[in-house]
């Protein structure tokens, strides 16, 4: 069985994900891995994680990356927390597959 591991990180993106994540857990040969962060953990963009658990798929990790700044400074330090986080939580669940749709510094 193949692990899938989808990294989704806003509401935005979620939304073209979510049929990709349908065919991943409804797959017998595949065992889907989901890591939630940026945004979707974001109280000022309203926790959206909670969508998923509604939407009945199991979180494996939730990584909290963002700082409260919009600055490239804080951006910057923004993607080295998720780099090592994403690090970590890849070592814990060595996915064979990932799948990641950013338009940003994902």
């Amino acid at each position: 069985m193949k692990k899938v591991c989808v990294v989704t990180t806003a509401r935005s993106e979620y939304g073209l994900l979510r049929w990709v994540i349908d065919g991943i857990q409804s797959d017998p040969d595949l065992c889907l891995q989901l890591v939630v962060t940026g945004g979707h953990l974001s109280p000022e963009q309203g926790l959206t994680y909670r969508c998923i658990e509604e939407d009945n798929y199991p979180i494996d990790e939730k990584l909290e990356i963002l700082l409260s700044s919009s600055t490239s400074k804080g951006v910057a330090k923004s993607m080295g927390i998720c780099a090592i986080g994403i690090a970590d939580a890849f070592d814990r669940l060595s996915p064979d597959i990932l799948v990641v749709l950013g338009d940003r510094y994902e």
